[in-house]
Formats: structure tokens, C-alpha cells, sequence
């Protein structure tokens, strides 16, 4: 198999504390990547003061596209990253001055899953943390490979994450002690892993009368989960509660990213006792006990999706104790570990905001079937085109919209404190708005309840509350990931029930588009079509059909919203070469962390602008 690498590395980074391991881990990935005899590897460190470009890695990327023959492209990065809108970008050299000298890792692996490369992998050793002050919050970053591919069916890209994406305060308590520790532990029991010496994840196979080890993706996400946490407690170093790793495996069992021979003067090791073994591994059939990872973000939100799936809305009502938690306690002590207590403490923060969304609030309808309700806020003012805006009780917590047309009309609306939301107004469904810490965290669309649409929804409301909730919660923490089986159930409950809850869709679309499930994508998307008589613009993006589409150019677009509803799907726009209304030109820019989109007073006033020109309806 012909391979490649692009391997990062950057100290330094504008107004951010200079990194002791970057460059040096990203040599050591480059001694991998020699063993492992790569045939292109290019590398890319800001030693001896040397400046990291994106152009660079950029020509050196299409390069290899252009060439139409490497099998498969590994990327590596260490470095500074930040979570913006909810997607990871990573900073180099001129970063955050050059709001584009970052790499757009959400938008990146869309476009290299059309590279023509059958097999991307990306590596990511770096913070995810919420960016901060106003010069890194503008930062748009670049797309790192070509936006021509060749199209065709998707082909698998594979991520690597040192840890979840989240909120500043659920990953990180000290700046410092991170950039000092985490990224050099994520990228030493990587390549501990890649180096072979882990008994238990190596498969190994007969080819040519030789022994082959292969290291395969899909076994090394559980192993890093365990191990990570397990390595900062051995070391007892300060930062235990920011690290928990993460990874999306979209390729399937085949798939490896490294291969050892006893031929080449690879020895086996002996099977360790804290990784997790595939079942396919000579360790695990010799009968190796492995230590059991710990409940991830990621697995709380799967245990607690799982349960309202099953059982509805007492699915979070009552907290149960995970089932993994329970095997531990015995099989070995009633004494919980400390990973242990994270673990119950990780599934009971998920359980409690999942409770929270689920409790409806505000009055059930409006007399005009349409409007919008907040909690956690005040409405102070409301814009549109075509229809009334009324603010209940001024400054209020209800809007009542009067001669709303089919399908939707975009509606500004601001808060007290001067930011705003451009939500759609649907016919027949009141909105409702959940603000926390200023941030817009959860819109929820139900039918009023003097609608035809409500007798469906009545008799399932309080588990389709309970669903949504646990999408919002896990989407807020930045772990709702779905299981084939998961995507599929979710998809048959929002047929069943006709569509009758927009946000819930919007939720699941990004979910089925992490795991690659576009298919269901396109199906939600022609259902919602058929049922509000236009594509949510989140749910269109996602199913690609919005590519090089100039927004507003045409009558015929039938879109609800203009631009992205949940914050995550702004990083993908340049992924499909989506323009915005000139009116709306930068208006990223205008973007407050938040899971769903929220502007600053300046975003507010511009969009006002837009709505008052009639270039937004």
C-alpha cells in the first residue's frame, strides 16, 4: 500500500503559551512514520524559528491528490488548537492575527473524504477548549485540501482526538499544566500503540509465509481512552480532569495504520493488563484480563440515548448507574476508582442536563399558531419581512407572529443584552429558546396545540422531549455520536411521527453526518421538504445540496434560514462553497460561542440592516 504523511508541529503560537513537545513529538511521529517506510512524508515544525504556513501544507497535500496513486494519507498535528462554533481548528505560526493561518478540521475532512484517497487518518494531539478574546474567536482558518476532488462516493476519513470537544471548564482548569502535559502523553501512548507494543492490539496474519502484525484503527479508540486517563493518574499530574480522548472510525475492519514484522526485527511484547483487546487479537484469545476504559462524555451520551430509545422519558428520570460501573464493582471492589467516580459523575452531569431540556415551558400555543418563547432571557425587540412580530409584555418572553407564510419567515430577534438569533418562523410550531451563560443552547420547534399537527405529537410528546434533550445535552457537551443501529431508530421515530420536530432533525442530520450515514441525511431531507414545503438549510448542507450555491442568487432555493441554524455547520461552508447573501458578507465574524447561532450586538445591527433592504425574507 502506498502511503503518505503530514506531520505538524508548532511551539508557538500568538498570545498563547509556548508548548515544550509539539515540534518534538511531531519528530517522533516522523521516525514512525520512516520505520513504517511511508513513500512521501512531509514535515512541517516551526523550529530554529522557522513560520508554518497553511499554503505549505496545502501544495504539499494536493500534491499528493494530484498524483492519484497513495492509498492512504496520514496527517499529525501538535500544537494549539481551539474549539470555535463548536468545530476544532488548529493554530500555526501566525495564528490568530491571520484568521486564516489555522487549519478547519470539520471542513478539511469533508473535503478529504473526496480527495480520491481511499483512506484518511488525522491525528490530532491539541486543547479543544473554547477560544478566547475576540482576535482568536475571528479566527475562519483554511481548508487543507483541494476543493475539485475527484467526487465519487465518499471514501473513510478517520480522526484521532487527545481529548472531547467542549466547554473551557469541562476540559481544562489550567492553561498551563496542559500545555505542559497533555500533549506530550496523548502522543506518547499513540505511537507506544503504533510501535507495536501492545501486545493485545496487534492482529496478526500469515502473508507470504511471514509473520504480519497489523494495528488497526477501530480497537485503538477504546484502548487511548483507558490508557490516557490511566498514565495522568500514574503520574499524578494536576490536569486528570481535562484529558479524555476521543475518535470518529468511519473505516471499516480492514483498515490498519501500522504493520510490524518479526521478519523486519519487530519483537512481540508481552500483553500489558490496561488496554482494551479486539477480538480478533492473540492476546485476548490466550486470556489477557484487561482494565475496563472509563465512561466517557462520548459513552454517557450513547448509555443515556440508549435508555430514552428504550424506555422513553423515564429513560432520564431516573439515573441508573452504568452497566460498565456496575461489572467493575463485581468483579473486583464495592470501592469505586477514581476514574470510576468520574465515570458516574460524567453520566449524572449528562442525565441532569437532559432532565432540564426535557421539561417544556411557556404556554403550549399562540393564537396565531406561530411564534416564539425563551427561558434564561428577555425579548426586547423583533425584525422580518411579510409578517408581524409582536413582543408579549415588552421586554418579554413570548413573541406572537401574525401572517407567517408558507414555508417560514426569518425572524431577528434581540435580547436584553444586545446579541440576537436569526431563527425561522414555521407556521403551525412555536419556538422555544433555552439561553444559559449567555448562550443560546437549545431551540426546540413544537407544534401549537391548536394545530392538526398536535394530535400526533400529544400522545409521544414527553419521550420526544426526552430524545431531543438528550441530543441537545450531548451536542452541547460536543459528544452526540450515534451507532449505526442508534441512527436507524432515531430515523424510523421522526418518520413515524411525520416530522413533526424540526430541531430533532436538525440534531440527528449532524449525527448521521459524523458516521457517514448520508443516505439518511438525504432522506430527512426530502421528508422535511415534503412535509413544511422547503430544506432546512443545516439539513440541506449536510446532504451536499448546496454545493457552490450562492444563497438568496435564486427564487427557487426554498431554504429555511440563510445560513447555518446550529453553530457547528458554519465551519462547513467552505467545504461546499457556500455563499451567503452579499448583506451578509463576514458575518461569521459576528459569531459568540454557542451552540446554536448567536450574534453580537454588531451582528445584530448588520442582519437588521439586511432585513430592512429586504435581502433577507
Amino acid at each position: 500500500m502506498k502511503r503518505a504523511a503530514i506531520i505538524i508541529g508548532v511551539d508557538r503560537t500568538g498570545g498563547m503559551p509556548p508548548l515544550r513537545d509539539a515540534a518534538k513529538g511531531a519528530r517522533r511521529f516522523e521516525d514512525w512514520a520512516l520505520s513504517q517506510k511511508f513513500d512521501s512524508i512531509h514535515v512541517f515544525t516551526d523550529e530554529d524559528d522557522s513560520v508554518v504556513e497553511v499554503g505549505a501544507i496545502k501544495r504539499a497535500i494536493k500534491k499528493m491528490v494530484d498524483t492519484g496513486t497513495f492509498e492512504q494519507l496520514v496527517i499529525y498535528f501538535a500544537g494549539h488548537g481551539v474549539n470555535i462554533g463548536y468545530g476544532e481548528y488548529w493554530l500555526l505560526s501566525d495564528a490568530p492575527g491571520d484568521p486564516q493561518a489555522a487549519v478547519n478540521i470539520r471542513s478539511s475532512t469533508w473535503q478529504a473524504e473526496y480527495s480520491g484517497i481511499p483512506h484518511t487518518i488525522f491525528i490530532s494531539d491539541a486543547c479543544r477548549t473554547a477560544a478566547e478574546g475576540g482576535t482568536t474567536q475571528r479566527v475562519t482558518g483554511s481548508e487543507i485540501f483541494p476543493n475539485d476532488g475527484v467526487g465519487g462516493l465518499a471514501k473513510p476519513v478517520d480522526i484521532f482526538y487527545a481529548c472531547t470537544l467542549g466547554r473551557p471548564a469541562l476540559e481544562i482548569r489550567d492553561r498551563n499544566v496542559a500545555a505542559g502535559a497533555f500533549t506530550a502523553l496523548y502522543t506518547s501512548a499513540f505511537l507506544d500503540v503504533l510501535q507495536g507494543k501492545h501486545a493485545e492490539l496487534l492482529e496478526w496474519k500469515k502473508e507470504a509465509g511471514k509473520s504480519v502484525a497489523y494495528v488497526r484503527p477501530r480497537p485503538l479508540k477504546p484502548h487511548l481512552t483507558a490508557e490516557v486517563p490511566r498514565r495522568i493518574t500514574q503520574l499524578k499530574l494536576q490536569a486528570t480532569a481535562i484529558q479524555e480522548p476521543d475518535a470518529r472510525i468511519v473505516s471499516d475492519d480492514t483498515a490498519w495504520i501500522a504493520r510490524l514484522t518479526e521478519e523486519e526485527g519487530f519483537t512481540p511484547p508481552r500483553p500489558t493488563a490496561f488496554s482494551i483487546p479486539i477480538r480478533r487479537s492473540n492476546a485476548y484469545r490466550a486470556g489477557v484480563k484487561p482494565a475496563l476504559a472509563p465512561v466517557t462524555a462520548a459513552s454517557a451520551a450513547c448509555i443515556l440515548l440508549r435508555s430514552v430509545l428504550k424506555d422513553g422519558i423515564q429513560g432520564i428520570m431516573t439515573a441508573s448507574e452504568p452497566p460498565e460501573l456496575i461489572t467493575r464493582r463485581r468483579t473486583r471492589s464495592p470501592k469505586l476508582t477514581t476514574l470510576d467516580k468520574d465515570s458516574v459523575a460524567c453520566v449524572a452531569t449528562l442525565n441532569s442536563l437532559a432532565r432540564k431540556a426535557a421539561i417544556p415551558f411557556g404556554p403550549p400555543h399562540q393564537e396565531t399558531h406561530c411564534g416564539f418563547k425563551i427561558r434564561g432571557a428577555k425579548f426586547v425587540k423583533a425584525w422580518c419581512n411579510g409578517s408581524i412580530a409582536e413582543v408579549i409584555d415588552q421586554p418579554g418572553d413570548l413573541i406572537r407572529m401574525h401572517n407567517v407564510p408558507t414555508p417560514s419567515t426569518s425572524v431577528l430577534l434581540e435580547l436584553e443584552n444586545g446579541t440576537g438569533m436569526l431563527l425561522p418562523a414555521i407556521p403551525g410550531f412555536l419556538a422555544g429558546l433555552t439561553v444559559e451563560d449567555g448562550e443560546l443552547i437549545d431551540v426546540a420547534y413544537e407544534p401549537s396545540d391548536n394545530t392538526s399537527r398536535w394530535d400526533t405529537y400529544r400522545q409521544h410528546a414527553a419521550d420526544l422531549r426526552a430524545l431531543r434533550a438528550v441530543a441537545s445535552s450531548a451536542t452541547r457537551s460536543g459528544v452526540f455520536r450515534l451507532e449505526n443501529e442508534d441512527a436507524l431508530e432515531i430515523m424510523h421515530r421522526m418518520q413515524h411521527f411525520k416530522s413533526v420536530d424540526p430541531s430533532l432533525a436538525i440534531y440527528a442530520t449532524y449525527a448521521y453526518h459524523d458516521i457517514r450515514l448520508r443516505e439518511l441525511i438525504q432522506q430527512i431531507s426530502n421528508s422535511m421538504r415534503d412535509d413544511l414545503g422547503a430544506r432546512l438549510f443545516d439539513i440541506a448542507l449536510l446532504a451536499g445540496e448546496l454545493h457552490k450555491v450562492q444563497i438568496g442568487a435564486s427564487k427557487d432555493q426554498a431554504l429555511i434560514s440563510p445560513f447555518p441554524l446550529l453553530a457547528q455547520g458554519w465551519a462547513l461552508l467552505a467545504a461546499q462553497a457556500v455563499t451567503l447573501p452579499d448583506a451578509l458578507k463576514d458575518i461569521q465574524c459576528s459569531l459568540l460561542p454557542s451552540v446554536w447561532t448567536l450574534f453580537n450586538p454588531e451582528g445584530v445591527r448588520k442582519i437588521q440592516t439586511a432585513i430592512e433592504q429586504r435581502e433577507i425574507i
